[in-house]
């Protein structure tokens, strides 16, 4: 209209007559419609299109009263500065700030009317869904109470909740340890036929991870089962891998073994890995009650290269726990599967600069091997310590269960020294520290004649010098068997 020179009435006559008698034409409070002559419509578009003329002029201030009501009538209806749309704008800004607190306090000051300016504010699921994410990550500023309270006029107003709803009522519960009230959250999502998503999976694991791990377990076990612990390939899922590390931990304090087993190979299976504090504490714990089978499943998950857990270490008091639990159930497989993440520390590199194992690793090895009878690995893990740590303790008591073992009868004293010959005859080394574990089996049968005999051949077959515990042994066998001159006289040679 404006910057036109073409008349309004003769565009508003062309229209008309464009389309035709039939026609409905509406401004203001004026309606024609119907069929008319010609006359009539051409009467009529000319009165109307005079009066759109007049309308859009400048008003002036000589308007008489009824003019003035008729544009106040006009201009009532203004546009409410902060729509619904707004105030959940304005909530969406905030929860991406990361600020929940102003998203509750914004959404209770618009419903209350505290800062209301035009129309009411009528909120939305949008809305009502914010109002729960910031409740949600706020636990503490907002009581359950409050919650089921919005929730509740939430439905009077015919807004039905969805899953987002519920979820963030869950994720409240879970940071005020809340965990009875999600048992009725979780009621109505399964009464509304919701199906639960990642988020739910994930928060319900949360809630019962502390508090019941073994219900938190089986959450993870269903989550698995949809799909919903797949690790993805972009970010690698840490959130995932949160829930897997604290579930079998809180497993691991809580005794509950067969399970944390059975989710330790869910884990693997998804690709996630876990850090060293929390490998260390739940073989600890295993280790603890003699759970041979769940340290080997961690121990070979470290040291196979396909899990992904290179980077883990254990320490040396966790590799002594488990030494000692595969020493009291006798697992073999265990020891050597350990053993694997010793060696390196004994054969490789620069002997100034490695750190070699402890003694009592050592100690706790021959112990297991002492169990199963297999004196060959006995005698070398012997042999190894004593060069390795030769200003240790290397005194017969340390080996007290290796030397028992020995002990039932001369005939397995004597399997057991030829055992040393054999091991010495095909190039293994052996000290005066292993020949004297059999030297002090003698002495424990009260056999004097072998255990001079084997004294002897501590020189003799595998050209050592005796030591002091080798002196110490063979008089005190001469002491069990009465014979004080043979052991003042090996005192004196001693000297």
């Amino acid at each position: 209209i404006s910057g036109s020179e073409t008349s309004v009435s003769s565009v508003f006559g062309k229209t008309v007559a464009a389309f035709g008698a039939p026609a409905v034409i509406c401004k203001g409070a004026r309606l024609f419609s119907g069929v008319q002559s010609s006359e009539q419509v051409s009467t009529d578009a000319a009165t109307l299109s005079a009066d759109i003329e007049k309308d859009i002029q400048p008003r002036d201030t000589s308007m008489t009263p009824a003019t003035t009501q008729h544009i106040i009538s006009f201009n009532r209806k203004r546009p409410n500065p902060y729509p619904s749309r707004m105030i959940d704008q304005k909530m969406s800004d905030f929860l991406a700030l990361n600020q929940p607190a102003k998203v509750v306090e914004l959404f209770k000051d618009w419903k209350s009317g505290n800062v209301r300016q035009g129309p009411p504010f009528s909120p939305t699921l949008l809305s009502y869904n914010m109002y729960m994410l910031g409740v949600a990550r706020d636990p503490l500023g907002t009581d359950l109470a409050e919650i089921k309270s919005e929730l509740s006029n939430m439905i009077k107003a015919g807004i039905s909740p969805n899953l987002i709803t519920y979820n963030a009522i869950l994720r409240h519960c879970q940071g005020t340890g809340n965990w009875k009230e999600v048992e009725n959250i979780l009621a109505r999502i399964h009464k509304e036929n919701f199906t639960c998503n990642a988020t739910t999976y994930k928060t319900l694991v949360g809630v019962f991870v502390s508090e019941s791990p073994l219900k938190a377990f089986r959450y993870l076990e269903d989550m698995k089962g949809v799909g919903f612990t797949k690790k993805d390939p972009a970010d690698g899922s840490p959130d995932i891998r949160t829930l897997y590390s604290e579930v079998l931990l809180n497993l691991s304090r809580r005794k509950h073994f067969q399970q944390l087993l059975k989710g330790l190979e869910y884990m693997l299976e998804d690709g996630y890995t876990l850090n060293s504090a929390t490998v260390g504490e739940i073989v600890s714990n295993a280790a603890d009650f003699d759970q041979d089978e769940l340290c080997f499943a961690i121990v070979n998950m470290v040291v196979n290269p396909a899990t992904g857990h290179k980077y883990v270490r254990f320490s040396d008091g966790e590799l002594l726990v488990i030494l000692n639990t595969a020493a009291r159930k006798a697992n073999k497989g265990l020891a050597e599967l350990t053993w694997t993440l010793l060696s390196p520390k004994i054969s490789q590199g620069d002997p100034a600069e490695r750190s070699p194992p402890p003694p009592a690793l050592f100690h706790a090895l021959v112990h297991l091997y002492a169990e199963v009878d297999d004196w060959t690995k006995a005698f070398r893990t012997v042999a190894v310590l004593s060069k390795i740590h030769p200003d240790s303790d290397l005194s017969p008591r340390i080996f007290s269960k290796l030397i028992s073992t020995m002990s039932t009868g001369s005939e397995r004293v004597d399997t057991a020294y030829y055992t040393l010959v054999d091991l010495h005859n095909g190039g293994d080394t052996i000290t005066t520290t292993v020949v004297n574990c059999v030297l002090a089996a003698c002495v424990r049968i009260r056999d004097p004649h072998r255990a001079f005999d084997t004294f002897s051949e501590i020189q003799n077959s595998f050209g050592l010098k005796p030591d002091i515990h080798s002196y110490n042994l063979l008089m005190e066998s001469c002491t069990f068997s009465g014979e004080a001159q043979n052991t003042l006289t090996l005192f004196r040679e001693l000297q």
